[in-house]
C-alpha cells in the first residue's frame, strides 16, 4: 500500500440483489472531516479478486474515493489484492499500488475517448437488496427485529492467508466464509471442526426472508467430499442428501475392499505384512533374552538425568494423540535401535561401525520417518555409551567431519 494513504473505506453490508451481487454502503473519510456513502456492488470475487459496480450517479471523484480506500489498512477490504471496477462504461484494474489521483486520472483517460463518447454512459447500477424490512402490522415491528437481527450477518474481512470473505453475525457469533461469488451463485467453505449440522444451519441463512443473506441463486458446498448445489427449494433436505451420500460411499467402499480382499494384490500385501510381523517379533525377543532387566540401554557416564528427561517430555501430555504417538515412536524406535547394536556388538562380537546401519533397518518395525531418525540419531549421540562412535559412523555417511549431527531429513547439521 502507497505509504500516507488518506482514504479509508468502512463498509456496512446491506445485502443481496435481485442478481445476486452482494449490496455494501461503503463510508469514505477522505479528508478526516465528514464521512460520505456510496453504495457498491460486488458483482463477482474469487482468490482475492473482488468486480464491483458503482452507478453512474457518484462522480468520478468519489468512485476514485471509494476505490483507493478500500486498500487502506484499517479497510474491511485491506487483504484483497485486485479490485476490477465497472463505472459507467469503464472498466478498471486496480491493484493496492494505485491511490486515488491515480485512479482518477485513469477513469478521465477512460472517459476521454471516442468509444466512451459515442456510448451512452449513464448506467445505472440497481441497487435494491431483496430483503423486506417492514412487518405487516406495527404490533409485528419489534419481534420482525429480533428475527431479523438473529438470522442477518455483517460483513468482517477478507482472510488473508485464504482470501475468503468472512460475514459474521454479531448476536450469535455464528460465522459464514464464501470463496466465491459468480453470477448470483457463492460457494459457501465449511469452517475447520465444524458439523454438518452447524454447517447447514448457517447455509438456510440464505435462504430465510428478512435475513440480509437472502437473495443469492445457489450455494455451491462441500463437506467431507460431499458436494452439491443447494437452491431455497432443497435447502432443507440437505442432511438428508448428505447421509444418503455416506451410504452410498460406504457401500462403494466395502465393494472395493471386497474386491481388494480377492485380488493378487492383496495376498502379495497380507504375504509383505506377515513377514514383517515375524521379523518384528524375532528382532524383539532376540533382544529380550540378551537384555532380560534393562528397560533401556549402556546410558553414558553423567547423562542419565538428560535421559530420563526426555522421556519425560516426549511421553508426557501432548495436545493430541498424534503428536504422542509420534514422539513415544521416537524413544520407542531409538531403544530398540540401542538394544540391538548392544546385542549384535555382544552376541555376534561384532563392531559399531560395521553394524549400525544394518541394525537401524532391522529396529525399524514400525515405520519411521527420516526426521524421527534423525531425532534418534541426535538422542543416542548424546546420551548413550557409544554415542560418539554413532555419531562420528553417522555423519561419515554424509561426508561431514565436526561437531554436532546431520539430519538426514534436512540435510543440515544440529549443533
Amino acid at each position: 500500500m502507497r505509504k500516507g494513504r488518506k482514504e479509508l473505506t468502512m463498509v456496512d453490508f446491506r445485502g443481496v440483489s435481485v442478481d445476486g451481487g452482494f449490496i455494501f454502503r461503503a463510508f469514505t473519510f477522505p479528508n478526516f472531516s465528514k464521512w460520505d456513502s456510496v453504495l457498491v456492488k460486488l458483482t463477482a470475487y474469487a482468490q482475492g479478486i473482488a468486480e464491483i459496480s458503482i452507478s453512474c450517479e457518484e462522480t468520478p471523484q468519489r468512485v476514485a474515493e471509494v476505490v483507493a480506500g478500500m486498500f487502506a489498512s484499517q479497510s474491511h477490504f485491506t487483504d484483497l489484492d485486485l479490485v476490477i471496477l465497472n463505472y459507467r462504461n469503464v472498466r478498471l484494474e486496480i491493484s493496492k499500488s494505485i491511490g486515488r489521483k491515480s485512479i482518477f486520472s485513469m477513469l478521465m483517460k477512460a472517459m476521454s475517448t471516442p468509444e466512451y463518447r459515442n456510448n451512452d454512459n449513464e448506467v445505472v447500477v440497481a441497487m435494491q437488496v431483496c430483503q423486506q424490512v417492514e412487518p405487516l402490522k406495527g404490533s409485528d415491528f419489534w419481534g420482525l427485529y429480533g428475527f431479523m437481527n438473529m438470522n442477518s450477518f455483517h460483513f468482517d474481512k477478507v482472510f488473508k492467508w485464504c482470501k475468503e470473505l468472512c460475514f459474521r453475525n454479531p448476536f450469535t457469533s455464528e460465522r459464514i466464509e464464501i470463496s466465491c461469488i459468480k453470477e448470483g451463485i457463492v460457494t459457501a467453505e465449511a469452517m475447520v471442526g465444524s458439523s454438518i449440522t452447524k454447517f447447514v444451519e448457517n447455509l438456510q441463512n440464505f435462504f430465510v426472508p428478512y435475513s440480509n443473506l437472502y437473495g443469492v441463486k445457489a450455494i455451491e458446498v462441500e463437506f467431507n467430499q460431499f458436494s452439491m448445489r443447494v437452491d431455497e427449494q432443497n435447502a432443507n433436505r440437505v442432511l438428508e442428501y448428505f447421509d444418503r451420500s455416506l451410504a452410498i460411499s460406504s457401500g462403494l467402499y466395502e465393494k472395493e475392499r471386497q474386491e481388494y480382499l480377492n485380488s493378487p494384490e492383496y495376498i502379495r500385501d497380507h504375504a509383505q505384512a506377515l513377514k514383517k510381523e515375524c521379523r518384528k517379533k524375532a528382532v524383539v525377543q532376540k533382544i529380550k533374552n540378551f537384555q532380560k532387566h534393562a528397560d533401556d540401554f549402556a546410558i553414558a557416564n553423567e547423562r542419565q538425568a538428560e535421559w530420563e528427561k526426555c522421556k519425560e517430555i516426549n511421553l508426557g501430555n501432548h495436545k493430541s494423540k498424534d503428536e504422542y504417538g509420534y514422539n513415544k515412536g521416537i524413544i520407542d524406535y531409538t531403544i530398540l535401535w540401542a538394544q540391538y547394536m548392544e546385542y549384535l556388538m555382544a552376541k555376534h562380537n561384532q563392531k559399531l561401525a560395521d553394524i549400525w546401519d544394518r541394525a537401524s533397518h532391522l529396529a525399524d518395525i514400525d515405520g519411521i520417518t527420516g526426521f524421527m531418525y534423525g531425532c534418534a540419531v541426535g538422542l543416542l549421540s548424546s546420551v548413550w555409551k557409544y554415542g560418539e562412535e554413532l555419531r562420528i559412523a553417522h555423519n561419515r555417511r554424509y561426508d561431514y567431519v565436526g561437531d554436532g549431527v546431520v539430519n538426514p531429513a534436512v540435510l543440515t547439521v544440529s549443533a
